[in-house]
């Protein structure tokens, strides 16, 4: 896929509120991998958005992803980046821009 183009998706977000996180998202270990869904700590909470962050930095690489979502419109904003610590070029940028809609609850 060309890095201007935009391709549907569809993904099970949870909003843990019991343990601060949000699950769900990819976290990019490489430009190439994709690790499983790491939990992001939730940052900020109130009644019309809820902000995540986590930065991961091993091997001389660096993992960011930082995104809210909107209480009152369901709009899911997120932008995940994976650079070399060196120079902190961009080897990945990825935005999400996802409208998100509630589960019922299972319990």
């Amino acid at each position: 896929m060309n890095n201007n183009e935009s391709e549907p998706i569809s993904l099970g977000i949870i909003v843990n509120f019991r343990r601060q996180t949000v699950e769900g998202l990819t976290i990019t270990s490489e430009p190439t991998a994709i690790a499983p869904s790491t939990p992001l700590p939730i940052t900020v909470q109130n009644a019309t958005i809820i902000g995540f962050y986590n930065r991961y930095g091993s091997d001389g690489s660096i993992s960011e992803t930082k995104g809210s979502i909107s209480r009152v419109t369901g709009v899911l904003s997120a932008t995940e980046l994976f650079a070399k610590q060196t120079d902190k070029r961009p080897l990945l940028w990825r935005k999400y821009f996802l409208k998100c809609r509630p589960a019922q609850q299972m319990f």
